[in-house]
């Protein structure tokens, strides 16, 4: 069985990627994935620290499903590490930033 690279938490200044939707001003730091990239299916989670006009400037920290990021059609990813890259690189729904 594969190891997950991105199966070990990071703190949030050190994320394996951000997303942002600009829109409705929420960012996810993606800390920690649960599964292969490969192996997600539609209630995979990730660890994430996240931010919205609800969390007054600060990140909260919690698990969610990473579809309802990846399938946001306003969210953008604006970091990649070379980790996360590798894992999601043929996923169509991970958009970079130009």
């Amino acid at each position: 069985m594969a190891k997950n690279p991105l199966g070990k938490s990071r703190s949030a200044d050190s994320p394996y990627a951000v997303f942002e939707n600009p829109m409705a001003n929420w960012k996810w730091k993606v800390l920690k994935t649960y599964q292969l990239a490969k192996n997600e299916k539609q209630y995979a989670r990730w660890f994430l620290a996240t931010s919205s006009p609800h969390t007054y400037g600060s990140d909260e920290l919690g698990d969610g499903y990473c579809a309802e990021i990846l399938d946001d059609p306003q969210a953008i990813c604006t970091y990649a590490s070379p980790e996360f890259i590798e894992a999601y690189r043929d996923d169509p729904r991970v958009r970079m930033s130009a």
